[in-house]
């Protein structure tokens, strides 16, 4: 993969295994003390880990292809929607966790990444009922595989949310995902018993994907649509 292309590359994190001092590793991130300051603030601990993992799986990335804080200025910043940019770095990224498990989505353009694990327990109808527009709630209603073609389809308006900087709450039953002017790649993981709907959501079709996964005990497998 070259840093002159169109390229996104994708990386893993399960948040449960950060074994060293919580408060430490967030005082040695390279993106600026505002992060810091965000991060110190997470009173849930499971909230914390995650997003400490986010950030750890990103540096991960940033020092494989060769950003590394000595020679690039890593500050983070958010919008005032709190979508999270570099304030100087010329890339793009996005974060997202399910369960103990964070991904990162780095590009050279816009991207949004969103992961759910499967759960055949909710309610399927009634969120999507409620949260979805009319003709993505039909196809729900119509599937023969409800549970997987509805995270299936949250994923890909999450992402999409996280691409536009719009917040979910902005599109989820006011704007179908059906006929969007994006390109979604989508992806199954398997981790154990456990199944997950992975969506990038980006704007160009000539993207040159690498995905970093370092666990033996998932797989990823991309859908073909």
């Amino acid at each position: 993969m070259s840093r002159n292309s169109n390229y996104c590359m994708l990386s893993f994190m399960r948040t449960s295994t950060i074994n060293q001092s919580i408060y430490s590793a967030i005082e040695a991130l390279p993106f600026g003390e505002d992060e810091k300051i965000r991060l110190r603030n997470i009173k849930n601990h499971t909230s914390l880990k995650n997003s400490l993992g986010s950030l750890l799986c990103l540096k991960k990335i940033l020092d494989h292809l060769g950003f590394q804080s000595e020679s690039y200025d890593l500050t983070i910043a958010r919008d005032s929607n709190g979508k999270p940019y570099f304030l100087s770095l010329p890339l793009h990224f996005s974060i997202s966790h399910s369960q103990d498990l964070a991904i990162v989505a780095l590009s050279d353009q816009s991207i949004g990444v969103d992961i759910e694990f499967i759960d055949a327990r909710r309610d399927i109808n009634a969120i999507s009922e409620r949260f979805f527009a009319p003709d993505e709630h039909l196809a729900i209603c119509e599937s023969k595989c409800p549970a997987d073609d509805f995270f299936a389809l949250w994923t890909k308006k999450e992402a999409f949310a996280k691409l536009s900087g719009k917040g979910l709450s902005s599109i989820c039953s006011k704007q179908s995902i059906f006929g969007a002017e994006y390109t979604f790649k989508e992806y199954r993981l398997i981790s154990g018993e456990d199944n997950a709907c992975l969506t990038v959501c980006f704007k160009s079709n000539d993207l040159d994907f690498k995905i970093d996964n370092p666990y033996k005990e998932i797989t990823l497998y991309e859908i073909q649509n």
